[in-house]
């Protein structure tokens, strides 16, 4: 019968066990893309909810401004914000204007955006999300300690769940 002891190194081992399968899954999510040119990028506003949560990361695949014409309405988008240079922006394309620029409008938002998306500034098309990994980021830059004392914890306990087994003790015979 396992002793108390026992039982918890188990569950921290299984637990240590899905945590790096979860990280490793993570890792492959993120450099995968990377060898198309697919690129990761983490949200941090809710104005595609619900499409697309802060926290969410997003990859995209390079979009070049040619590709503005072909793009389909109803399509995803990371792009240079012309309202606020230096500033990337994750919207919705919802229409075309006669000069070539894109219209695009955040789901969350009752209106389509102010300023018309010139195709120079397109960066990205969304291929698919990964959701809610950047949320302990999102907090922490936030100011709330939880996630890094709650990383903490959890790196201690995978550390602790995986010292060595107890060794056999074999007594040893001495001849007198």
């Amino acid at each position: 019968m396992a002793t108390n002891a026992t039982a918890v190194r188990r569950v921290l081992r299984s637990v240590r066990a899905v945590v790096l399968a979860g990280l490793a899954a993570l890792a492959v999510f993120s450099v995968a893309p990377a060898a198309f040119g697919w690129v990761p990028t983490m949200v941090t506003t809710g104005s595609m909810v619900p499409a697309v949560h802060p926290g969410d990361v997003v990859v995209t695949a390079p979009l070049r401004a040619t590709d503005a014409p072909t793009l389909p309405i109803g399509s995803i988008v990371l792009a240079e914000d012309p309202a606020r240079p230096a500033t990337l922006l994750l919207h919705r394309v919802v229409g075309r204007n006669p000069n070539g620029t894109l219209v695009t409008k955040g789901d969350a938002n009752a209106a389509p955006d102010t300023a018309a998306m010139p195709p120079g500034n397109l960066r990205g098309l969304a291929r698919f999300t990964v959701p809610a990994v950047g949320v302990p980021l999102l907090k922490a830059r936030a100011g709330d300690p939880v996630p890094a004392a709650a990383a903490v914890v959890l790196m201690v306990a995978l550390v602790l769940a995986g010292g060595r087994r107890p060794r056999a003790r074999h007594r040893e015979k001495f001849s007198a």
